[in-house]
């Protein structure tokens, strides 16, 4: 199902305030009326996608440019709009749901929405994007069943697909050749999985889930079978590397990795506190927190080390932030 719908965006301007101990490319986003927000995504030019919830309930998309510019959107008729990634041309790849049944979308630099679902599948959700406009996610004939894995291509064109020997899977990130990589249930355990742009299948990682993967096929994610969870990086001749954040961290949890093979994500302290972290592709970790922050993740680096993430302050308000540590 394929529909292009012209949307009425509405334009605000961010209210930005430097934040000097984080780093002097460090600010915030501010979306008047929001009191939750999460950032998702950015490109190469520090173009930010996420979503907010207003006082109302509900979510809404927004897209913030550098200088301040911020234009928030939702798909019409939708009662939760959340991008996953914003390409190089600032389209804006997500999904919505009206009804709580969700399906995908692509909004053009222009702000025309193309809605979409999988042909066999009532509940589409779309989990990330590449720098072409591929997209990839899962899909579900109902809310009780298995997922199973797509990709779908610029022109619209969607292919489903399983993993062998999975009862169920899901799809979380595709790159520039079309490698996929994501998580299955066998019987028994939970597995990583990659698949080329050919349909090769490699399994590995039992007890593994996948959080991103860059344009040399290098993937990060998260390590659960005993102990504290930890973080691994994957590359593509699958060297398999594990990590953790130091001091007792009782979780590290990687949410994304650029093209240099710099990690960002989270780790919870054993003081049951989260913050942000950095690590570069020679192993060095770096904990990140905003200023005034008392918690703090990173959701996504982009090749020139701009960095995004959210924090709450000591008022339980939460922030978004942006720029070069």
């Amino acid at each position: 199902m394929n529909r292009a719908i012209r949307t009425v965006t509405a334009i605000a301007f961010a209210s930005v305030c430097l934040c000097a101990s984080a780093g002097a490319g460090i600010v915030n986003i501010e979306i008047p009326g929001a009191v939750g927000i999460s950032t998702t995504g950015l490109n190469d030019k520090g173009q930010v996608v996420g979503y907010y919830s207003p006082k109302d309930g509900g979510f809404h998309g927004f897209i913030w440019r550098p200088h301040g510019a911020l234009v928030t959107f939702d798909v019409p008729g939708a009662q939760y709009t959340q991008p996953v990634a914003i390409s190089p041309t600032g389209v804006v790849t997500g999904s919505y749901s009206v009804g709580h049944v969700p399906e995908g979308f692509v909004r053009a630099a222009d702000g025309t929405i193309t809605t979409f679902r999988t042909p066999d599948g009532r509940y589409t959700h779309v989990s990330g994007a590449n720098r072409k406009g591929w997209s990839a996610g899962y899909y579900r004939d109902n809310y009780y069943a298995p997922s199973q894995p797509f990709f779908r291509d610029p022109s619209g064109a969607i292919t489903e697909f399983t993993v062998p020997g999975a009862t169920s899977a899901v799809a979380v990130a595709i790159n520039r050749s079309r490698t996929i990589a994501g998580g299955a249930n066998i019987p028994g355990a939970s597995s990583a999985f990659v698949r080329s742009a050919h349909g090769v299948f490699t399994m590995f990682g039992d007890e593994s889930s996948v959080a991103a993967m860059n344009d040399a096929g290098t993937i990060v994610g998260l390590k659960y079978a005993n102990g504290p969870e930890i973080g691994y990086v994957r590359t593509s001749d699958g060297t398999i590397t594990t990590f953790a954040a130091p001091n007792g961290a009782l979780s590290t949890r990687p949410s994304a990795i650029n093209n240099t093979g710099t990690i960002v994500g989270a780790f919870e302290a054993s003081d049951l506190t989260f913050h942000g972290f950095i690590r570069t592709a020679d192993g060095t970790f770096t904990p990140f927190d905003p200023e005034g922050s008392v918690s703090s993740s990173i959701a996504a680096i982009n090749n020139n080390g701009v960095i995004v993430g959210t924090y709450q302050d000591q008022n339980h308000v939460y922030h978004a932030f942006t720029g070069t540590p």
